[in-house]
């Protein structure tokens, strides 16, 4: 499948903006290779960021083309640490949003059972079905 470049955000992903001036097909290296990317820019953002007091940092989980960002918090925290947290108003975050935009449109989960932390989610598949929806390109 091609897609036209056509306009995108502001704030739009690096490796798409490149990626759609290839008029390269998106196949399952493409996948691959944008979630190669949104992971080693989120390494490289998370690695420059002061996170304290509230977390200790963030921790990052790879998955196919999936790439997930855990809170790394302390053992206590109080409510409105935990409040804070759960509305996604997390240390830092701005930077991070601006070097990987494709985290900009996750949500806030809590993983109650594992690691008892916040986490969000990004995949390579949900955000091309974001990107046919937004640019009106159907299959």
């Amino acid at each position: 499948m091609r897609y036209k470049n056509s306009q995108t955000p502001s704030r739009t992903s690096p490796f798409l903006k490149n990626f759609l001036q290839t008029g390269r097909v998106w196949d399952e290296p493409a996948k691959r290779e944008w979630a190669d990317d949104v992971e080693r820019r989120l390494y490289e953002a998370i690695s420059q960021i002061d996170t304290r007091p509230t977390l200790l940092g963030y921790t990052i989980q790879r998955s196919a083309n999936r790439v997930v960002v855990f809170t790394f918090a302390r053992d206590k925290l109080s409510k409105q640490e935990m409040a804070t947290l759960a509305r996604g108003q997390w240390p830092c975050w701005d930077e991070i949003e601006k070097a990987v935009p494709e985290f900009l449109h996750t949500k806030i989960e809590f993983d109650a059972c594992t690691v008892w932390e916040w986490y969000r989610r990004w995949d390579v598949e949900d955000e091309m079905r974001r990107f046919r929806s937004e640019h009106g390109v159907f299959e």
